[in-house]
């Protein structure tokens, strides 16, 4: 009896400590795909999945995952990831899974309009394992859109069966102040974006702030153009980077077909004193004859730089005249040039000019 009794004990003990290691283990794997969602320094990330058969075909060419890198690069959350995926409800669903457990933000674009391919509202519901279910206030809309006679069958309401833990977020139109017509549907961490460029630019430009936005982070950027190759500034770099290396992000770009620089040297870090510092450093670094003084705005800062020539022209040439106003025009100038016999001043301005106006 005694036996028997520790024996009961013992396998309630067994049991109840397989149901513990169970719980706990499910626990670690809970906190394993939370940190999965977030860089390991903890900060916002992003996945982006582009949606559409004629991407992958060539059809028509992504612009969107462009324009959602650079808004959200703004916003301090990094892009980790851009996949571009058939119309495939269960490719569809996969991705959405995958992606949710990795990123802290997953934006879709594509396939939520009212044709037989148009699924990824059933590809996110599968990827949750959800059903997809008439939401009231889409189908309210989509009937006082399309007609009150729409059945739920209909390709007209296909727009209004969504997820069944959907959340309907309605931007403002930034041009009206009115709001949205069509909401965006959110599952979870999954943001679900129209395909038609307008409309997702329209909608994320609106919302970016409330969806996305509430980290702190900003990224800076500084950028130094070179007139040489980068086999010849690579050791230069290379010891740049052993040093700040985890610190600075340095990115070197080759454009052989630009007339004033070879390659396109960038440094970016959240921290603008430290950007400053390494900036400043890989400048000495680097050959001073391979640096080119190159203004990404020319046209932009133009006027600024023929006035400033002038100025710096009227201080050190006898006989120059100085700038009637600070507002005068470039073509002002010139003519004004001509007719005073300025020919040096006159020469350096249209070079001026003529240099902005080439570099566009």
């Amino acid at each position: 009896m005694i036996l028997m009794s520790a024996f009961t004990s013992l396998r309630r003990v067994s049991i109840l400590s397989r149901h513990f290691v169970g719980v706990q283990q499910t626990s670690n794997r809970l906190r394993a795909l939370s940190r999965m969602a977030v860089n390991e320094d903890g900060k916002p990330t992003a996945g982006i999945i582009i949606i559409g058969d004629e991407i992958l075909k060539g059809q028509t060419l992504d612009t969107n995952s462009h324009f959602i890198c650079t808004e959200l690069y703004k916003l301090g959350v990094r892009v980790e990831r851009v996949s571009v995926i058939h119309d495939d409800l269960s490719v569809i669903a996969e991705e959405v899974a995958s992606f949710s457990k990795r990123y802290t933000h997953v934006i879709t674009s594509g396939g939520i309009g009212p044709t037989h391919d148009d699924v990824t509202f059933e590809g996110v519901a599968k990827a949750f394992g959800e059903e997809i279910v008439p939401h009231p206030e889409l189908v309210k809309l989509c009937k006082d859109y399309f007609g009150a006679n729409s059945s739920l069958d209909s390709p007209q309401l296909k727009m209004a069966l969504v997820p069944k833990s959907s959340t309907l977020t309605f931007g403002t139109n930034l041009k009206t102040g009115q709001k949205m017509l069509y909401p965006i549907i959110s599952v979870k961490n999954v943001y679900i974006f129209p395909g038609i460029p307008k409309l997702l630019e329209g909608a994320f430009l609106s919302l970016k702030e409330k969806l996305f936005q509430g980290s702190p982070v900003h990224f800076h950027l500084r950028e130094i153009y070179v007139g040489t190759h980068e086999i010849a500034i690579a050791p230069y770099l290379n010891q740049f980077n052993a040093k700040y290396n985890g610190k600075v992000h340095l990115g070197s770009y080759p454009k052989l077909s630009h007339s004033y620089y070879t390659v396109k040297v960038t440094l970016e870090c959240e921290d603008e004193e430290t950007l400053n510092e390494a900036h400043s450093e890989l400048l000495s670094l680097l050959p001073q004859e391979h640096i080119v003084n190159f203004e990404l705005d020319p046209i932009g800062k133009a006027p600024e730089a023929v006035y400033s020539l002038a100025s710096l022209t009227d201080q050190t040439s006898p006989g120059t005249t100085q700038l009637e106003s600070s507002t005068s025009s470039p073509a002002t100038c010139i003519a004004s040039d001509s007719a005073t016999g300025s020919e040096d001043l006159l020469s350096a301005r249209v070079a001026v000019a003529v240099q902005g106006i080439q570099a566009s």
